[in-house]
This record gives structure tokens, sequence and C-alpha cells, in this order.
């Protein structure tokens, strides 16, 4: 959990004690009475005191944007790219701001995770089909698909021809010049090639008893036919 710290806001009156979480989580805004004398309290004390938008506007929005990037988060393993953020009514400062705070940690260029959700291979997967706006391929797809294979750790996708991703170490990218709708699937919530575009990608760089390994591992899960 984050860093808490207190300050005070007057808005139509009255006093707000505004308990301020450093994180991810909107903010928290306490009614208080007797505002002029809990206003001369509060700037003794050396407490910031400041006219603000209504508070019950701010708690509304900020909780709209909290569900609506939570649920955002949670349909991506914990993940957001820059583009939902932005879209999502957060703007360019506040992102750094979030990043700088340690909400948002970078995992690619312009995705990031939430913090607090759990590091998975599944979310490096996605966070790189994400930055790169790929699929993932080849022996990442075997693995999504439930086909065991030896190269499990390095992360395979593919891109069509024309896009140039970058600042992907560790991440080997394959370029075909199409990728219709036959070819590509979603497993876990990642995208993915199709069982049967996996095999013959595979079949390119694996040897023939391997790629009939793989076509009979293929259709013991019953994922071609």
């Amino acid at each position: 959990m984050g860093r808490v710290c207190g300050r005070a806001r007057v808005c139509g009156g009255s006093v707000y004690a505004e308990k301020v979480q450093i994180g991810p989580f909107p903010r928290t805004l306490i009614p208080r009475v007797s505002a002029m004398r809990r206003r001369q309290a509060l700037v003794s004390a050396g407490v910031t005191v400041m006219s603000v938008t209504p508070p019950w506007h701010v708690e509304a929005m900020d909780r709209r944007l909290a569900v609506n990037l939570d649920r955002t988060a949670r349909s991506q393993h914990g993940l957001v790219t820059r583009e939902q953020l932005l879209k999502l009514g957060i703007s360019s400062a506040q992102v750094q701001t979030r990043i700088t705070t340690g909400a948002l940690v970078r995992m690619r260029p312009g995705v990031y995770r939430i913090s607090g959700a759990p590091s998975t291979w599944e979310q490096a997967v996605l966070g790189t089909c994400l930055a790169a706006n790929a699929v993932a391929s080849h022996t990442t797809a075997c693995r999504l698909i439930g086909v065991p294979v030896d190269d499990e750790h390095r992360i395979n996708v593919t891109v069509t021809r024309g896009k140039t991703p970058g600042g992907l170490p560790g991440v080997a990218v394959y370029r075909t010049r199409t990728l219709g709708p036959n070819d590509t699937a979603t497993c876990r919530g990642i995208p993915v090639t199709s069982p049967l575009r996996t095999l013959l990608d595979m079949s390119a760089v694996l040897e023939t008893p391997q790629i009939e390994t793989l076509t009979s591992d293929l259709l013991s899960l019953r994922r071609i036919s």
C-alpha cells in the first residue's frame, strides 16, 4: 500500500480533510464542520487549505476512473497501454506522475503494469504483443496452446511486414506478409497464431521428426483435425 498524507480543502462553506493515497487508488474526502474554525486551526498547524471543485464531483470522477482502469487492467493480466490511459482521461503528465510514484511499472515501450498486479509469463507475453502490435507465435504459441516445447523462456511474436517494433530485448520477431482471420486466435486473453498456423510456422524451423511429434501433440489435444 502506498504512503498516505493529509491536507484540507474548503468547498461550499465546509472544510474537507483529504486523505491522499500515493498510489492507484481514488481520493477519499471526509466532510468536517465549523469551516472557519477548522480552517484557522489547520492553517495554524501548517496544513495547506485551498478551494476546489465540489468534492462529490471529484469523488465521482475518481471513482469512475478507478473502476474503468481496474476493468481494463484485469482483462489484460494487470497491464494497460499508454493509449488506453489517455483514452480513460489520464493526461501525459498524470501518467508520468504515476510512473514516478510507482503506481505504474513500465514493462515495454508504451505498456505498463499496475502496481500490485502479479508478474506472470502470460503478462510478459501480452505486454510484448501490445507493445509490438503483434501476435504470439512459434514456440510461445505452442506453450499457450498447451504443447510442450523446449524453448519456453524466449518470447516469439509475429508481425505483418512494414511494422518495425523496437525496444524488445529477449524477443524473437518474425515477419509475415499477411495474418488473416483464420491465422489468429485468442488464448488466455492473448492474441496468438491459430493452431494450424502455428504448425505451419513451426514446420519452417523444425526437423521432420519434430514436426511429426508436434502434429501428434496437436491432434491429441484436438487443436487440429
